[in-house]
């Protein structure tokens, strides 16, 4: 049985031990909690060294090659560019991308979105046909498949003030600054049926998973309200401050981000 005095000296060690954590501990209404280091090191954002959709020795797919030339097109060398794919029918394939001119005070967003799932399309027609289906991983029976696939491509188009292209602009190089491929085992595992691409300025960094409450979650959120922002009409088209606002937030988050240990 403790004694009184031990009793007396357990509490005063379990008080103060719980003082040092939370003092130790980032406000939580002002920046990410210490697992979040966890989370960005060992999951989410790889680099890709050849650009989005290509993968590290620089094949690209037939599938890949139709995404870039029907919905990233002109938006190639965008400063500002996220592509989503996925194989969940009802979610089709899209990219959006910021770009610039010369001169003008204003960027133009743009989104190119599939009114269908092209991969499910494709998986479909590449049933019907043996020889296509066998051929599945070889380009030229993708090739065939997508020839014979139908969709079609929605565009979607609106302004940006230069401080609005700015900030977003600004949060997806620091994105892309922290992106690394990581040796060991990940500490935190979120598997999807999606994925995100993106670029800014001759880089490029892939995603398969977003971890709950991360920094990725943020961007791909930012980067979804672009598409809402440019594919809304004009009368019911959200004001661009909310944008700015999130990017802000994003922005605040990883300056604390570079906080966190290289090797956490």
């Amino acid at each position: 049985m403790l004694s009184v005095m031990g009793v007396g000296t357990w509490l005063a060690l379990a008080l103060l031990a719980q003082v040092s954590a939370a003092s130790s501990t980032p406000d939580a209404g002002t920046s990410a909690s210490p697992a979040g280091c966890a989370v960005f090191h060992h999951y989410e954002l790889k680099p890709l060294p050849r650009g989005p959709l290509e993968t590290a020795d620089g094949a690209v797919d037939a599938y890949r090659e139709v995404l870039r030339e029907e919905l990233i097109g002109d938006g190639a060398q965008a400063p500002v560019l996220m592509v989503t794919t996925t194989s969940i029918e009802g979610r089709p394939e899209t990219a959006v991308f910021i770009a610039t001119t010369a001169g003008s005070a204003k960027a133009k967003v743009t989104v190119r979105r599939y009114r269908e799932n092209l991969w499910v399309g494709l998986s479909h027609w590449m049933d019907r046909r043996p020889e296509w289906r066998l051929e599945q991983s070889n380009p030229q029976g993708q090739r065939a498949a997508l020839a014979a696939v139908p969709r079609k491509v929605d565009t979607f188009k609106a302004d940006l003030d230069a401080r609005t292209f700015e900030a977003i602009a600004r949060v997806w190089s620091l994105m892309l600054d922290r992106a690394r491929e990581h040796s060991g085992p990940p500490k935190v595992k979120v598997f999807s049926h999606v994925t995100h691409y993106f670029q800014h300025e001759g880089r490029a960094g892939r995603t398969r998973g977003i971890s709950p409450d991360s920094a990725l979650e943020q961007l791909v959120s930012l980067g979804t309200s672009l598409i809402s922002y440019a594919s809304a009409k004009r009368p019911s088209r959200q004001g661009q401050e909310e944008l700015v606002a999130a990017a802000a937030s994003l922005e605040a988050r990883l300056k604390w981000l570079k906080l966190c240990p290289a090797n956490d």
